[in-house]
């Protein structure tokens, strides 16, 4: 595991995310990057928790290959930028991103901030998700863009996330 220490702004603390090594095969990164301290404490959890076994492990029941999921917990997209840049520059993979479509004032929205990103750095899976609705030009961007989308109020947001990222770790 490697550390990224994530500046902090506002009068806030700053605060260091652990990361999964490139070379590390069994172990995905999964980044979550939501303005929501809630969501952010949520899904944190249950990848932490819910979606590993008592040993830390979670299984695929296909073929039984074993993999752990380690969260990548970013406050917003500005931080997300930080984020990136640092694993870019310490060689890490950031495998899949759950991204919050709306950011608050002044930032990069969720659509925008993976457009600059990916122009530097790959990643695998991205997964788009809101507590609003969306506008039409948002979901034709994701649409286009090939990517994901759930709503967070959904009564399977959860499973439906687990699923796929589950359907992504076994191909």
């Amino acid at each position: 595991m490697k550390q990224i220490e994530i500046p902090g702004k506002y009068n806030s603390k700053s605060y260091i995310v652990n990361v999964a090594d490139a070379d590390d095969n069994r172990t995905f990164n999964i980044t979550v990057i939501d303005d929501d301290d809630y969501m952010r404490w949520a899904l944190n959890k249950q990848i932490e928790k819910k979606w590993v076994n008592k040993s830390g492990i979670a299984k695929d029941t296909l073929d039984g290959d074993i993999w752990t999921y380690n969260p990548v917990i970013a406050k917003d997209t500005l931080d997300g930028e930080i984020l990136f840049e640092e694993a870019k520059k310490l060689d890490v993979r950031l495998d899949i991103l759950i991204q919050d479509i709306k950011m608050p004032g002044g930032m990069p929205n969720g659509l925008d901030f993976v457009d600059k990103i990916r122009e530097v750095y790959e990643i695998n899976m991205i997964i788009f998700i809101s507590g609003a609705g969306m506008e039409p030009e948002t979901k034709r961007r994701i649409e286009e863009g090939g990517y994901m989308f759930f709503e967070k109020d959904s009564p399977t947001f959860y499973k439906d996330l687990k699923r796929v990222i589950d359907q992504y770790i076994s191909k």
